[in-house]
């Protein structure tokens, strides 16, 4: 059942556990649907306290019969916005400052995950390696049009059975994060939910030297077909709108934003490994210029061949190709144990 505001999260007795923080939309119509399937593939996680944050009349919503915590948040008053989204910093702030969480994961709130979700994290291995803090992100299996994960379903043998209705996500595109507590206490205001808020998180750990562990090939997760009519203005709202420019203005990535090209390490199903130039050498120069030794006009100067050669393209059609590879070998080996 879907507790009041007022209810303490819960704590292992046998050590630290993950909160997972999501911002679901209100309840109702398709959205419901996307977000119910989600919420149920989280529930069956092992270790895994969930707590959704929103405001009074969007979490009342919530429907009976899901085990979460709840916390009321209401956006800052700020003239140059439209919108009703807080700030990243506010999500983070509604988990209790006196629990034992050490890990946090924020997704959006449609996300389906695999059962084996923080197996497939290693977080021991993970905080051992990065001990200081860490950002943990990665691609998304989009589905096609017309095929729906169906509440309660397997994930590997869904994703077995309709292997030609997906495809591996854009490097770009990051809707789950995965994060040691605390790292983000410096963050400037970041409008969660809108466009290059996920990118703003990246470059704000490559400026302050947090290790970036790019998790997409031994870690899938889905993210279901769906229109931005709840949106007003659509799409192009939520990518492009005044709350998407003031997130790359506010985050100075009005530019070539980071992407998963810039994570320092890779987290596939054997651990963790360095990330050996991956989206192009010229690539990796103009990000470490820019965001690690701040030196953002001479980082410049490395775009434009970058871009006349068009090196990232190439790069990204192999990354797909290999992590869609990783991910078939991973459905044949489940498929056969």
């Amino acid at each position: 059942m879907s507790r009041d505001c007022d209810s303490n999260i819960s704590e292992s007795s046998s050590g630290r556990r993950v909160c997972l923080v999501a911002l679901p939309k209100p309840f109702i119509g398709e959205t419901a649907d996307l977000q119910e399937t989600a919420l149920k593939s989280w529930q069956e996680i092992d270790g895994l306290d969930i707590l959704l944050v929103g405001n009074e009349s969007d979490l009342a919503t919530i429907p009976e019969g899901y085990d979460v915590k709840t916390r009321f948040i209401s956006p800052v008053e700020d003239h140059r916005r439209d919108s009703v989204l807080p700030y990243f910093s506010q999500v983070l702030d509604t988990v209790p400052a006196e629990s034992d969480y050490d890990t946090i994961v924020y997704l959006n709130a449609d996300i389906v995950l695999p059962r084996d979700f923080v197996d497939r994290l290693q977080l021991s291995e993970v905080h051992r390696e990065c001990g200081r803090g860490f950002l943990i992100t990665g691609r998304r299996i989009e589905m096609q049009e017309g095929v729906s994960f169906a509440r309660g379903s397997d994930f590997y043998p869904f994703l077995s059975e309709n292997m030609n209705s997906w495809n591996v996500g854009r490097f770009d595109h990051m809707d789950y994060f995965v994060f040691k507590r605390g790292i983000f206490s410096e963050l400037p205001p970041l409008i969660v939910g809108r466009g290059a808020y996920d990118n703003a998180l990246v470059a704000y750990c490559l400026r302050g030297r947090v290790p970036v562990i790019d998790a997409s090939e031994g870690l899938p997760v889905i993210h279901p077909f769906h229109g931005h009519g709840h949106q007003k203005g659509g799409k192009k709202e939520v990518y492009d709108g005044n709350d998407a420019m003031l997130n790359r203005k506010r985050h100075d990535i009005i530019h070539s934003p980071p992407t998963l090209f810039e994570a320092g390490l890779i987290l596939g199903e054997k651990g963790l490994r360095r990330n050996r130039w991956r989206g192009g050498i010229l690539r990796r120069w103009e990000a470490a210029l820019r965001y690690v030794y701040k030196l953002k006009l001479l980082s410049y100067a490395l775009r434009v061949p970058a871009r006349l050669l068009d090196l990232e393209m190439s790069a990204e059609e192999k990354e797909q190709r290999r992590i869609t590879g990783k991910y078939y070998e991973m459905l044949q080996r489940i498929s056969a144990g």
